[in-house]
């Protein structure tokens, strides 16, 4: 029996950019996407707070324009191989919107192995919010022997209850508050695989 079970965020930990500010682009609200990321990702600003705004930024593109966005994103290809080979093991907890990444779970194997805030949809268009995700209450459903691997601030809940927390910093810096509670960080993504695959085979 595997003793294991793994926890990743999606943005900047499988993928290798950030989705929403990737989004942001089509419409030039980088700059503003891009504050409220840094804040959040600080804890300068509750994440539900900020969520709420940077999902408003974003609300009046289609969803289908969205969803081939997040479809394409860049990802962390050596971790999308450890999703696909450990698949049982495996989890995705994240904040973003099931109508935006559901194409892109299915893409990467993990249909049914994720955990996400969501929305409803009317006409292709965001209506509203319904659900914005609890990253930590959403874990404790799991084994208590649970490795998590993020990079910011809302990672850090999940760690705090984490058997191992691993501070992603392949793409960018982590967190201060995951810093505070993760067993290591990692910036090379070979190096998080081979860590990863060992734990897995334990």
């Amino acid at each position: 029996m595997n003793k294991y079970t793994f926890i990743f965020d999606l943005d900047s930990t499988i993928t290798a950019e950030e989705i929403l500010p990737k989004i942001a682009l089509e419409i030039n609200e980088l700059d503003n996407m891009r504050r409220l990321t840094e804040a959040t990702m600080l804890g300068e600003i509750p994440f539900v707070e900020s969520f709420t705004q940077r999902v408003k930024l974003l609300s009046n593109i289609p969803v289908s324009n969205v969803q081939e966005i997040v479809e394409n994103v860049s990802l962390n290809n050596k971790l999308v191989e450890f999703l696909q080979k450990f698949k049982d093991q495996c989890y995705i907890v994240t904040g973003n919107l099931d109508v935006w990444i559901e194409k892109l779970m299915n893409k990467i194997g993990m249909k049914d192995h994720y955990y996400c805030s969501k929305a409803l949809v009317e006409n292709d268009k965001l209506i509203s919010i319904e659900h914005i995700i609890d990253k930590k209450s959403t874990i404790e459903q799991f084994c208590p022997e649970l490795v998590v691997v993020g990079d910011g601030n809302n990672d850090a809940e999940m760690m705090s209850i984490a058997k191992i927390g691993i501070g992603c910093g392949i793409v960018r810096e982590v967190a201060p508050s995951v810093r505070e509670c993760c067993k290591m960080i990692i910036y090379n993504e070979e190096t998080l695989y081979n860590i990863l695959e060992k734990l897995a085979k334990e």
